[in-house]
């Protein structure tokens, strides 16, 4: 499946925030790609079977348009080999505006880390109620917890 960087493809309130920590970034004098906004529930998918997605519990926040993938536009994922800070940056940035960390955990050793480019709308502990809510609903919990009015 395709992935997606199109920011049209989230929701106003989540676009509109990715927009201000992109600009922030910039300023801050980083270079940033927004690599992936919508996924398909069968791109999802395929991701968990892979094995390049952790996803419990159903859907990514992806595929409700509340959650994008941004990744240094040096170092791609690879930061820590150049000694670049730019998934701190990101994420602290990030939680100034509202968006949720997610922890991930290494299969092979148990090691916990942060999802380095994945910012979203809602704490883990809401995505089962974002995944029973209708589309109007989802939309309110990410102006919510993005306190966007």
């Amino acid at each position: 499946m395709k992935r997606i960087s199109d920011p049209d493809e989230l929701l106003p309130p989540v676009r509109e925030r990715v927009a201000r920590l992109t600009a922030w970034l910039r300023e801050d004098g980083y270079e940033w790609v927004l690599h992936e906004t919508y996924r398909t529930p069968e791109r999802s998918a395929e991701l968990v079977a892979a094995g390049k997605s952790q996803v419990k519990g159903g859907p990514s926040m992806h595929c409700y348009r509340i959650a994008a993938d941004i990744i240094c536009g040096k170092h791609k994922w690879g930061c820590a080999n150049h000694r670049c800070d730019f998934f701190d940056r990101l994420h602290s940035k990030a939680l100034a505006l509202g968006f949720t960390r997610v922890r991930l955990t290494e299969p092979k050793t148990g090691r916990k880390y942060w999802d380095g480019p994945h910012v979203q709308a809602v704490p883990v502990a809401v995505q089962d109620q974002v995944r029973r809510a209708k589309p109007e609903e989802i939309e309110q919990l990410a102006r919510e917890y993005l306190r966007v009015a």
